[in-house]
């Protein structure tokens, strides 16, 4: 197996799985089923990626882990430390990742534009949520990026 087939063995899963859940469980405040196995995968996909910090880095890359490694904490703790350890990470690495008076590129082969900025800036309001440091920064996602439940079912 290839290096590159090997990194992005569980893209496409870990993409599937953040859109299925971001759209569904999340907004309609819905337990996620097997949390712990789902947060077992991501980190593996993490692992095998750097945690997209260094390679393969977009804010879509970046979101399809920062999002459900948050969704799936909600109810378990389950390897808690490894999941704060990339959050204290990505903070930083995010806000290095401003441009000023233009935003953020989506990434690094990118100019700055309002997908990249909306992508990051959501990523950023969900790891510094999950750290208990969102108050600190002045805005707070809307829409499909909100970190409330939409409609309780």
């Amino acid at each position: 197996m290839g290096e590159r087939t090997k990194t992005h063995k569980w893209l496409q899963p870990v993409n599937g799985f953040y859109r299925l859940t971001r759209g569904t469980y999340a907004q309609f405040g819905q337990p996620l089923p097997y949390p712990i196995d789902a947060i077992d995968t991501i980190l593996m996909h993490c692992r095998q990626n750097g945690n997209f910090l260094t390679e393969h880095t977009t804010a879509c890359n970046v979101l399809d882990i920062i999002h459900p490694l948050w969704l799936c904490s909600k109810q378990t703790a389950h390897r808690r430390s490894e999941i704060e350890a990339i959050f204290h990470t990505w903070i930083p690495a995010i806000i290095r990742r401003w441009q000023p008076k233009k935003g953020f590129a989506f990434s690094d082969d990118h100019f700055p534009g309002l997908q990249g900025t909306e992508m990051w800036l959501s990523i950023l309001y969900i790891a510094s949520h999950y750290l208990g440091l969102s108050q600190y920064l002045n805005y707070k996602p809307k829409g499909v990026h909100r970190v409330e439940v939409a409609y309780p079912l």
